[in-house]
């Protein structure tokens, strides 16, 4: 196909670049490209305008040639992919879509984790609101041994012992005046002699003063095992003593004398048996003991029973005695005190 060139019209060879007449340069046209049947009409390529070449004056004028003007050729443009439908017309395979990729499955160990965790403090809610509502039981008091009553006491002291006890009874002698004459005096038995005397040289025979039941308040420490000292000499046991006898339920006041060669001289002064204090009829108020004396002991028969004094301490400037008297199945205790 014949070219010319597009600024003077000049014919030009197939394979010319420039022209041969005015210089100018030409474009290489490309081959056009077929259109694919269902692309949209495109616009026509508006190719840039090419700057004119004035050629110098030349003295001899060519006559003018008419030009011919090139048909523009328009560069086909080209759209982007069209969705699957487009594609979907007779004739055409459509392209193949690719698989979505796969999802990554979601781990449920946090899940489980959290379920194990609420179950396990809903446990230990209930367990705590179980120990909440349960009523309080006040623990179990310790069983305790009931003490023996005053009354119990009294009672047993008022019964004759059958042998000779260890201890001496704890309830202290009554104080209230008798309201009337007793009906049981303190020994029975009269002596069958007249009771000698002892001497006035003895120990302790005026100093003494009135005897009294509260000279015995100590009887409890001698119950108690609490009443410890020194052991007297039997030179140390000589003289006159304030004492009391208890037995079956009475309480007698005597000063008790111990003679050198072995004497027991008891006169009683007063006994209660449980309605007050009375004073001791002169038919027994006297009745003495023949004794021998052993290591810190004095012991023999008498016009009453037999009569054992076994223990005599000095405590705190203080002398105690304690002894017994058995007389046939009575059992008396004997306490004797002096400063």
């Amino acid at each position: 196909m014949a070219r010319f060139c597009t600024n003077c019209g000049n014919p030009l060879e197939d394979d010319a670049i420039f022209c041969d007449n005015c210089g100018a340069r030409l474009n290489a046209q490309p081959n056009p490209q077929p259109v694919p049947p269902n692309s949209q009409p495109q616009q026509p390529y508006q190719q840039p305008p090419q700057p004119q070449y004035q050629q110098p004056a030349q003295p001899y004028q060519q006559p003018s040639q008419p030009q011919y003007q090139q048909p523009q050729y328009q560069q086909p443009q080209y759209q982007q992919s069209q969705p699957y439908a487009a594609y979907h017309q007779p004739g055409m395979t459509p392209p193949p879509v690719p698989p979505a990729p796969a999802q990554p499955r979601k781990k449920k160990t946090g899940l489980i984790f959290g379920l194990i965790l609420g179950f396990l403090l809903l446990a230990a809610a209930a367990v705590v609101a179980f120990l909440l509502l349960q009523p309080k039981t006040p623990p179990e008091a310790p069983e305790t041994t009931a003490l023996p009553t005053t009354a119990a006491l009294t009672t047993e002291q008022t019964q004759a012992p059958t042998e000779a006890p260890t201890e001496a009874p704890t309830t202290a002698a009554p104080t209230e005046a008798p309201t009337e004459a007793p009906t049981t005096a303190a020994p029975t038995e009269a002596p069958t002699e007249t009771a000698k005397q002892p001497s006035p040289d003895l120990p302790y025979m005026d100093s003494l003063g009135e005897i009294a039941p509260t000279d015995f308040a100590w009887i409890a420490d001698v119950q108690a095992g609490d009443l410890e000292g020194s052991f007297l000499s039997n030179e140390e046991l000589l003289g006159k003593w304030k004492g009391e006898m208890i037995f079956n339920g009475t309480w007698e006041l005597i000063y008790l004398t111990i003679d050198a060669d072995g004497m027991v001289y008891v006169e009683s002064v007063k006994y209660n048996s449980g309605d007050g204090w009375i004073d001791t009829e002169e038919d027994g108020k006297y009745f003495n003991y023949d004794c021998e004396f052993d290591v810190n002991e004095v012991y023999g028969p008498g016009d009453i029973g037999d009569i054992d004094l076994y223990k005599f301490i000095s405590s705190h400037g203080v002398q105690y005695g304690v002894g017994k008297i058995e007389v046939n199945d009575l059992h008396v205790d004997v306490y004797l005190v002096r400063p």
